[in-house]
């Protein structure tokens, strides 16, 4: 293959990863915005008592983890690029577990720092976003191997 024509290869890829990581954060940022109304509004109306301080901390926790989870899965993603498809597996697999050691470490802290009717409801909400986030990544990066192995 010419020089050229390797160049042009690589900036097409890095631009399909520009656009797959803006895609990403948009989503990403809608999820952030729905899940926070969703919630807060399940406080305010059925759980008043229930609603923390902190809550909008959490929607703000999983977007910077999901900023986060992006710019280390796409460094195995030029890995794979490079001829080794598995290290984009391995990236991914990697940054899901120390975002879940990262999360158990901010659940205990938070919970050891609130009351126990706070812990609760944190814990409640806290984990219903880990669910949450953790399903829409997975489908949102196997949608995308997907396409990368086909090609577009």
């Amino acid at each position: 293959m010419p020089p050229c024509a390797w160049r042009h290869r690589q900036s097409d890829e890095a631009a399909r990863m520009e656009s797959s990581r803006r895609t990403y954060l948009v989503q990403t940022a809608f999820l952030t915005l729905a899940m926070g109304g969703l919630l807060a509004w399940v406080f305010a109306s059925w759980l008043p008592e229930r609603y923390f301080a902190g809550y909008p901390l959490v929607a703000v926790y999983f977007y910077v983890m999901g900023i986060i989870t992006t710019a280390m899965t796409e460094r195995g993603n030029r890995d794979s690029s490079a001829g080794r498809p598995q290290r984009q597996v391995q990236a991914f697999l990697a940054v899901h577990v120390v975002r879940l050691l990262v999360s158990v470490i901010v659940m205990v802290a938070c919970c050891l720092a609130m009351s126990k009717e706070g812990a609760i409801a944190f814990l409640c909400a806290f984990m219903l976003n880990y669910i949450v986030y953790m399903v829409y990544d997975s489908c949102y990066f196997a949608r995308r191997a997907k396409r990368q192995a086909s090609g577009k």
